[in-house]
């Protein structure tokens, strides 16, 4: 039985341990699933680009220097997700925050 594909989109800003620990985390709970990971980079920061692609080689790395400044800060998360989407090819997507983490190698079945 072929493994379903999941794009994950994960928009970032400057949060190398959080992005880490949350790509780990699905890594080691993918179950039956295959995953690509999207990272949009806010701050166009691509310092820890390297250390993502040890965990997973299917990684699309997409800087994005933000133009949104405050009071528009907020914006850049939707600008993120929206790269995000244009880029994703699977037949199944999931967006979520860095600071999300998968404790359960099941956790995707109920979704």
């Amino acid at each position: 039985m072929k493994k379903k594909e999941i794009d994950f989109i994960i928009p970032s800003y400057h949060s190398k341990v959080l992005t880490k620990c949350c790509v780990e985390s699905f890594e080691r709970n993918k179950g039956e699933f295959n995953f690509r990971y999207i990272i949009v980079e806010n701050a166009a920061d691509d310092s820890y680009k390297d250390d993502i692609s040890e965990i997973s080689s299917k990684l699309l790395w997409i800087n994005n220097k933000c133009k949104y400044t405050h009071p528009h800060a907020s914006w850049a998360n939707a600008e993120a997700i929206e790269i995000g989407l244009q880029h994703a090819t699977s037949e199944y997507v999931f967006i979520c925050h860095n600071d999300v983490a998968a404790v359960h190698p099941k956790w995707m079945n109920s979704l």
